[in-house]
């Protein structure tokens, strides 16, 4: 596990230093939750900001969902109100909006 995540970080150097040489991360861990945890070492030019999150989504992000089902981008239209709550809670549950509607959704359905 420790070289796997090695060869992670590696990649992630490689692919973040072809952004600007000042970027890179260290001591990637993975911790019991399956959350990566690194320590990033950054000059950052808010113009990278798309760049350097598409490094991480398409190294880390497609490592993390394997085996997991998989997602499908839909639009909902809801209250205001309703909007307004559930920008709330997922402020105060550190958690997206999506992740959210998801939970309340699969209740939904498989009860």
């Amino acid at each position: 596990m420790i070289k796997k995540l090695k060869n992670l970080e590696d990649t992630i150097n490689k692919r973040l230093q072809e952004i600007s040489p000042s970027y890179g991360i260290s001591n990637l861990t993975l911790t019991p939750e399956g959350k990566y945890e690194f320590d990033l070492r950054v000059t950052f030019d808010p113009s990278h900001l798309n760049q350097v999150k598409k490094v991480f989504q398409t190294i880390l992000g497609g490592f993390e969902t394997q085996g997991k089902e998989e997602k499908i981008q839909t639009k909902v239209y809801l209250p205001r109100n309703v909007h307004e709550k559930l920008k709330q809670i997922a402020f105060q549950q550190g958690r997206s909006h999506s992740e959210i509607i998801e939970e309340c959704i699969s209740q939904l359905v498989n009860s």
